[in-house]
């Protein structure tokens, strides 16, 4: 008996008979197929001329097509297009278009458009246009336009269009326009960005929306705002600022990125008790245009106090919101003044007194076991140069 079950099993492997479907060659679809190893299988060596409801691929199989089911345990290779849910062990490869659900462990290779979800360890690629959700473990390579969210490990790489959520460790990549969400280390899109990009390093030709990251860099940003410790922008907002104060008697600053928002790089020198006192610090700010001579920056910073260069001191920080007026005495020279709310936060004694800074008065102290916080109002008055 377990001869003949064997011999049964055999003929369903590797006689190029359907024993289980039934047949229209005016459409040429299978309800279902085996295959050991192309060619041994039922469809024999014409099973790439056949759709099939249901494929199932022992070692790997070559068909025509899949509306329905398919798995393999080490590939499925498809002519045309396949609908339906398809798992593979190492890698589905279709050359038709794919809809549906893809799993596999290694690849999920679509050589025309794409619709639905992929999930795969390794890659995805699509070679046309690409919709849906993408999940590799390495990289989704779109060649055509790409909507949907996409999700990996190292990179998202489209060649054309792409409009979703996109997330990844290290690249996201658009080769012309881009709206939507980007996260990843390094984000470029080589054309016009609409959305938010948030990471490292932010890169849009033209950028309407706002990047968030340590470097942002973009040709136009009229319509955005880079957020970042260097936001680089072409024909952007680039400032020197030269203005003394209560407390810091001389200080530079340099502002760049754009007039709405931009960073502020700051340093300065005062004195006290006869001993030198030096500032460097960092902020955000902006302009709000009154007029064409007239503006109103609004700036806010956290500047560290070194007191006698002891340049490894203890909390010793001076927060500040300065909020100055500017008139344009020329296109680029511009004179500002304008009060300041001033929080300074220490552990630093002299004298067995907290803090290293000539404070004129105070409207708020409080004072803990070993730090001590001093508020004021004060003063700015300076000149600003635009480049």
């Amino acid at each position: 008996m377990k001869r003949e079950l064997k011999l049964v099993i055999l003929l369903a492997l590797f006689v190029p008979t359907n024993l289980f479907a039934q047949v229209s060659e005016s459409s040429k679809t299978h309800k279902a197929q085996v295959t050991f190893a192309y060619p041994v299988g039922s469809g024999g060596m014409g099973s790439m001329e056949y759709s099939n409801n249901f494929s199932f691929n022992i070692l790997y199989g070559l068909n025509g097509g899949v509306d329905g089911f398919e798995l393999g345990s080490i590939l499925n290779y498809n002519k045309g297009s396949v609908k339906g849910f398809q798992l593979s062990g190492v890698s589905n490869i279709n050359t038709g278009s794919s809809n549906g659900f893809l799993l596999s462990g290694v690849s999920n290779i679509c050589h025309e458009q794409t619709n639905g979800l992929l999930i795969t360890g390794v890659l995805n690629y699509s070679g046309q246009n690409a919709k849906g959700f993408q999940l590799a473990g390495v990289s989704n390579i779109n060649a055509g336009y790409t909507d949907g969210f996409l999700l990996s490990g190292v990179s998202n790489i489209c060649m054309d269009s792409t409009s979703g959520v996109f997330i990844s460790g290290v690249l996201n990549y658009s080769a012309k326009n881009a709206k939507g969400f980007q996260l990843a280390t390094t984000n470029i899109a080589v054309s016009e960005y609409k959305g938010f990009q948030l990471g490292v390093f932010n890169y849009a030709k033209k950028l309407q929306g706002f990047q968030l990251g340590v470097i942002n860099y973009t040709n136009n940003a009229e319509g955005g705002i880079p957020i970042g410790i260097l936001s680089i922008v072409r024909n952007g907002h680039y400032e020197f600022e030269f203005s003394g104060g209560e407390v810091l008697f001389s200080n530079l600053n340099y502002k760049m990125g754009v007039e709405r928002l931009y960073t502020v790089f700051k340093i300065g020198y005062s004195s006290y008790k006869s001993n030198p006192v030096y500032s460097y610090g960092i902020g955000l700010g902006g302009n709000i245009p009154l007029s064409e001579k007239q503006k109103v920056n609004i700036d806010l910073s956290s500047n560290n106090i070194v007191y006698y260069n002891t340049w490894d001191t203890d909390l010793n920080l001076l927060c500040k919101a300065d909020f100055n007026y500017k008139y344009s005495l020329s296109d680029n020279l511009s004179l500002l003044v304008g009060p300041s709310l001033n929080v300074y936060v220490t552990r630093e004694k002299v004298e067995s007194e907290y803090g290293t800074l000539n404070i004129p008065y105070t409207i708020y102290t409080k004072e803990w076991m070993t730090t001590k916080l001093f508020m004021w109002a004060g003063i700015n008055v300076g000149l600003s140069l635009k480049l």
